[in-house]
């Protein structure tokens, strides 16, 4: 019956624009009332064409575009929580080359992440940054060319990775979750590939 139906979708992190048109039909042709995105490609996805929801008259589980970007924006949310008082690692913008060197020579690990998923998928890497002067270059490595406006560089904290997520509803956190990775792709500092 229809429980057993798929579709197939255009991929939201080459296609969102298509990805975002497709839900839209999908949803004035089957009646849906409200859509979930999973994962970060397809919330950015529909989080940029808001539209969808207004003229397939269904609910996003999403905020708002502003909120999302910024949410999104991991240089954002370390000067947020840093703002509120909380223990952030030592970072900085990876666009200040000259304070790079300075930055290095302080912490003996560093990891440069593209600010944004989209911006950078699997640029994050870990550096002994044993040579401040070779630093700059490795950085550069890593950003693949890309503009150094979009890259970050932080100090790495031993440990094990975790996350946080909340379901919130009109501010009202209504369920959480909470998980301990046990690997990550790259190893030396990307996303979760299995958690618990």
């Amino acid at each position: 019956g229809d429980a057993c139906r798929s579709l197939i979708l255009p991929n939201s992190a080459v296609d969102p624009t298509g990805f975002a048109t497709r839900i839209q039909g999908v949803c004035g042709q089957e009646n849906v009332d409200l859509v979930i995105p999973v994962g970060f490609a397809s919330c950015d996805a529909l989080a940029h064409n808001p539209e969808i929801g207004h003229t397939a008259r269904v609910r996003l589980a999403l905020p708002g575009q502003g909120v999302f970007d910024r949410a999104s924006d991991k240089w954002e949310m370390n000067q947020l929580v840093k703002s509120l008082g909380l223990q952030v690692p030592d970072s900085m913008s990876a666009s200040d080359f000259g304070s790079l060197r300075y930055f290095a020579g302080r912490h003996p690990h560093t990891i440069v992440k593209s600010r944004r998923e989209s911006w950078g998928k699997g640029t994050s890497r870990l550096f002994a940054s044993t040579d401040p002067s070779a630093f700059e270059s490795q950085l550069r490595g890593a950003m693949g060319g890309k503009d150094p406006e979009k890259f970050m560089v932080q100090e790495y904290v031993p440990g094990h990775g975790a996350g946080y997520m909340a379901l919130c509803i009109d501010g009202r956190i209504v369920r959480e979750f909470s998980h301990r990775r046990l690997r990550e792709w790259p190893p030396d500092g990307g996303f979760a590939t299995a958690a618990i």
